[in-house]
């Protein structure tokens, strides 16, 4: 009867060490379950942030294409801009060329037309002379003194408002034969003051002419060129009045 109750308690002890063992197992199996679970859990988790980054990586390639293509854009119409700029800036040089080329045109006129004023007096001082010898009347030669004396008469005449006697007193110095560029220099300013610019400006452009036979110590030329500056200016020619004072400099 012992012995059977003994062999009883040893058969429920195995029963529940049985039992424990199943119940590690199955605790054993639940707690992979669970952690197998977490780690499929994680799994997902990361393969979601994944799928998030690769879209977020996607969208922002996609929003530098588009930068790619405004700054593209802006490139085209930046160089089109540029290029309205160039022509712009070429045209507007031609036309300063133009302006230039027309300036230089109108100053050479000037001069042609001084330099035909010039001749002009020329042909009538000759016809004048022509004249003059055909009926015996012509003047007496003078000599340098006689006309120095005459010619400083005529400046004296200028100064005090006289010009008309002046300008007589100058003529009849040049129907004599005398010449020279005080005197032309001195026709010239009566002229100015009487207001025949041209007039004064043919007599100061017969010295400035002669420049390379005028001494560099002589100081006709400055006074001429400064005249011949005011001259043009009187005349509205505002170019070559400032090409005459560039000389005087």
């Amino acid at each position: 009867m012992r012995q059977e109750k003994k062999n009883s308690f040893i058969a429920i002890r195995f029963s529940l060490c049985k039992l424990v063992l199943l119940l590690t197992f199955i605790s054993a199996f639940v707690s992979s379950c669970y952690t197998f679970q977490k780690v499929n859990t994680r799994i997902d988790n990361v393969e979601a942030r994944q799928v998030k980054i690769e879209e977020y990586v996607e969208s922002t390639r996609k929003e530098l294409e588009k930068i790619r293509k405004i700054l593209a854009d802006m490139e085209a119409k930046i160089s089109a801009v540029d290029e309205r700029t160039a022509k712009q800036s070429a045209t507007s040089s031609d036309i300063e060329k133009l302006k230039l080329d027309l300036s230089q045109l109108e100053r050479r006129l000037s001069l042609i037309e001084v330099k035909l004023s010039m001749l002009e007096s020329k042909f009538e001082g000759r016809e004048k002379k022509e004249r003059d010898e055909k009926l015996g009347g012509s003047n007496k030669k003078l000599d340098e003194r006689e006309a120095k004396e005459k010619l400083n008469e005529a400046k004296d005449l200028i100064v005090n408002g006289k010009i008309d006697d002046a300008i007589n007193i100058i003529n009849s110095l040049v129907s004599s034969g005398y010449d020279s560029y005080e005197l032309r220099f001195t026709l010239g300013d009566a002229l100015f003051r009487k207001g025949d610019y041209k007039g004064s400006v043919t007599e100061w452009m017969r010295i400035v002419n002669d420049e390379d036979k005028i001494g560099k110590d002589s100081d006709i030329l400055p006074r001429t060129y400064l005249r011949l500056g005011q001259a043009f200016t009187r005349l509205g020619d505002t170019k070559s009045a400032q090409l005459m004072l560039r000389a005087v400099i």
